[in-house]
């Protein structure tokens, strides 16, 4: 008797930015089309994401394709387990970027099912915060941050093939990872090379939320790609690399201001800022609040 081909269900419409989600009878299985470019997180909780990822019943396959520079360390953490959990088989491709909780999310991949684009990369920190208060609030905000660390040190490990403590070493450090060091090291399958517009991925992506991004990474960007509007080719090369400058300026202003001491653990505005709803501050990365405390957000970078 044959097979009777399953009828995709359509998702509820999604206000999230940054992911969607489609759903496709591909040879009467239903295939779940998922992408995720842009801040985790931000202006839409994984509450709705997976409230969305539920409404589409049963599913046969989950694709998920990430270039993203990492967003909520909670949501990123509870899409991680929903896609990990998932009865359907998940595939993951990092087409540009995998940065922070976006690198967490890349792992929950079936074995043998997780692929970056030959000229991807991933990048992996440690969860740091915006905390403010007195000794108690800040001690308290450190001993969270040493638990999300715990939790990611524990997803990186269920795929990295080196010790817990050169994983650590690696967190500390900020560490870039090309897709042949991620096969490499355990944290990704297997490297795809077919062409892709990797300045056209990258473009996409506000990069000046991270620190310390190779520049070669960042170079990709530069180059001559005249899009099909027929827009000259040198007039857009040099657009994307005045956006490869700025970008690196950016991050030198970063690390000479952290090379300062901190008179006031938060300016007085960006705290009134904070507390006003329609004034909600965007993280750099990774946010997450911690409970207990004055801490604004908790960021995994």
């Amino acid at each position: 008797m044959p097979k009777t081909p399953k009828t995709p269900k359509t998702p509820p419409k999604s206000k999230a930015p940054w992911y969607s989600m489609v759903s496709n009878a591909v040879d009467g299985a239903n295939v779940v089309n998922l992408h995720i470019f842009g801040e985790i997180g931000w202006d839409i909780s994984a509450q709705e994401f997976i409230t969305e990822l539920e409404a589409l019943g049963d599913v046969d396959q989950v694709d998920v394709e990430i270039g993203s520079v990492g967003g909520n360390v909670w949501d990123g953490l509870a899409i991680y387990n929903a896609l990990l959990n998932h009865k359907a088989k998940v595939s993951v491709l990092v087409t540009s970027l995998a940065a922070s909780m976006a690198s967490v999310i890349a792992l929950a991949a079936d074995e043998g099912e997780l692929r970056m684009m030959e000229q991807s990369m991933m990048m992996i920190h440690n969860p740091s915060t915006g905390a403010w208060g007195d000794q108690n609030d800040h001690q308290k905000a450190a001993k969270m941050l040493e638990k999300v660390r715990e939790a990611m040190v524990g997803a990186y490990m269920r795929r990295y093939n080196g010790s817990q403590e050169d994983l650590i070493a690696m967190l500390d450090e900020e560490t870039w990872l090309t897709a042949t060091d991620c096969v490499e090291n355990g944290l990704a399958d297997a490297v795809v090379t077919q062409e892709l517009d990797l300045a056209a991925c990258l473009a996409e992506l506000d990069l000046s939320t991270l620190e310390n991004v190779p520049e070669e990474f960042l170079a990709i960007i530069n180059g001559p790609k005249p899009n099909d509007e027929g827009e000259d080719g040198a007039a857009l090369a040099a657009s994307r690399a005045q956006l490869v400058s700025d970008i690196i300026v950016r991050n030198q202003q970063s690390a000479i201001a952290a090379d300062k001491p901190e008179e006031d653990p938060m300016d007085p505005k960006e705290i009134v800022a904070a507390e006003k709803p329609h004034e909600k501050p965007r993280p750099s990365a990774n946010a997450i609040s911690v409970p207990h405390s004055r801490s604004l957000s908790l960021l995994a970078r």
